[in-house]
């Protein structure tokens, strides 16, 4: 009997323990929260203040992004090629680290930095639906389409893993409705290595926006958005290097915040 009553006073205080515990987080998820709430409405009230409004619909609370080096991928390179290329096709690879695989159709070629290019009868005879499913199939977004009867350009933005690349795309050229060349940039959608974690937070950014508004005297009446976002560099020794950024869209342009130094540039 008292090895009974011993087993259940053991499993209340494990209740019991597990309830504080669960009441403990509770109430700093609550602080949280309200810290949030207080925070959010600091940076509208500001914003209100300067002249400015703040869409109501993008996410303040938005974790900045970590720097990434990315290393190419040679079977990324093959699936492409073999995409683009009607026929068999050879594989050449040239002393600067480029790729090159050619075959009676045409070329593609790979820079160490992502840069792809490609020229001949390219694709299949379904064209623009052709260059949909490349697009979805290698992390490009917004695709829009160009026609002047005979040639066709259509032209869509990088993503990595779902996230903007800025100032990176791929252009695709079509003439009587097939496919001639494809020049832009291709990532790889796997990292070969994490940089250091960005501490410009994205209340940080819209401070430093508004800031920065203030300074050069900008007209701007509303913020729209502000989404993480990746910028691209190249160096020797890094030639794929993801940098994390912050963009502010508004009623008068886009802007960037650099999610380390937190300096703003116009689009």
């Amino acid at each position: 009997m008292k090895r009974f009553q011993l087993k259940n006073i053991a499993i209340l205080v494990l209740v019991l323990a597990n309830a504080c515990l669960i009441a403990v987080l509770l109430h700093r998820h609550y602080q949280q929260t309200i810290a949030q709430e207080r925070a959010t409405q600091e940076i509208i009230t500001l914003f209100a203040t300067q002249g400015v409004t703040l869409a109501p619909s993008f996410v303040l609370w938005e974790e900045p992004l970590n720097s990434l080096e990315l290393e190419a991928d040679s079977n990324l390179q093959h699936a492409i090629a073999q995409a683009l290329l009607n026929d068999e096709f050879t594989v050449s690879t040239a002393t600067d680290g480029s790729a090159y695989y050619q075959s009676p159709s045409g070329t593609v070629s790979f820079s160490p930095d992502g840069t792809l290019e490609a020229y001949g009868v390219l694709g299949d005879d379904t064209a623009l639906a052709f260059i949909q499913d490349f697009c979805q199939t290698y992390g490009y977004d917004n695709l829009m389409v160009i026609s002047d009867g005979e040639t066709t350009t259509a032209t869509a933005t990088l993503t990595y893993r779902g996230t903007l690349v800025t100032g990176l795309s791929v252009t695709f050229t079509l003439v009587s409705n097939r496919l001639t060349s494809v020049i832009g940039t291709v990532l790889p959608q796997t990292h070969s290595s994490v940089g250091a974690e960005a501490q410009v937070s994205c209340l940080t950014a819209l401070s430093r926006f508004l800031a920065a508004r203030r300074t050069t005297g900008a007209v701007v009446s509303t913020v729209t958005d502000v989404t993480a976002c990746y910028t691209f560099s190249s160096t020797p020794n890094a030639p794929m290097s993801l940098q994390p950024q912050w963009i502010v869209q508004t009623d008068n342009g886009t802007y960037y915040v650099d999610a380390f130094s937190a300096q703003v540039q116009y689009g």
